[in-house]
């Protein structure tokens, strides 16, 4: 019974000593300069995207590291990912980041952008409404949303008058008959 006494005392002091970020100095901690790089590298352009993804893998890779802030570096890698032209790379980090951001922002915008980008107008949509009844009226949000609306609608009615002209010449298309 001591021995279990003991060791529970030793486990108790062992997590009230480990503080959430182990250095006392921010910028010398491991977590802060693999978040800052990986920020850093999502503003620059020309290097590799190879060691621009990697600075924000190492960081998410860390613990210790808050729900938020990993919201954050997830955001900063989808950024790099679509720079690179990796748009299922950026899907997944944006999804990823949205679902742990704790306020409407940045990160859903940039989904809704990237949604609306590979056709996907249902997220798209969903976001910039998610977007518009948490901030004030932003002009891109409500440009972007208006187009997505406007096309959808658009492509609603000519795919009624295509379907009405098909059915009138009594014609099957070449997509019908496959």
């Amino acid at each position: 019974m001591k021995q279990i006494t003991v060791l529970l005392l030793c486990c108790l002091c062992l997590v009230v000593a480990l503080p959430a970020h182990p250095n006392q100095d921010w910028e010398s901690d491991p977590l802060f300069v693999l978040a800052e790089q990986c920020y850093t590298e999502s503003m620059r352009t020309g290097s590799s995207h190879e060691l621009k993804v990697d600075a924000c893998n190492k960081a998410l890779e860390i613990w210790y590291l808050a729900p938020s802030d990993r919201s954050l570096v997830l955001h900063n890698r989808g950024v790099i990912q679509l720079a690179n032209g990796d748009l299922q790379g950026a899907r997944g980090s944006f999804d990823e980041s949205v679902e742990l951001a704790e306020a409407i922002g940045m990160q859903n915008l940039a989904l809704a952008q990237l949604a609306h980008k590979q056709g996907d107008y249902v997220v798209a949509l969903e976001q910039y409404d998610i977007l518009l009844s948490a901030q004030t009226q932003d002009p891109i949000v409500l440009e972007n949303r208006d187009l997505i609306a406007r096309n959808k609608e658009r492509a609603a009615q000519a795919l009624a008058q295509y379907k009405e002209h098909d059915g009138a010449s009594g014609r099957q298309s070449r997509i019908a008959q496959q």
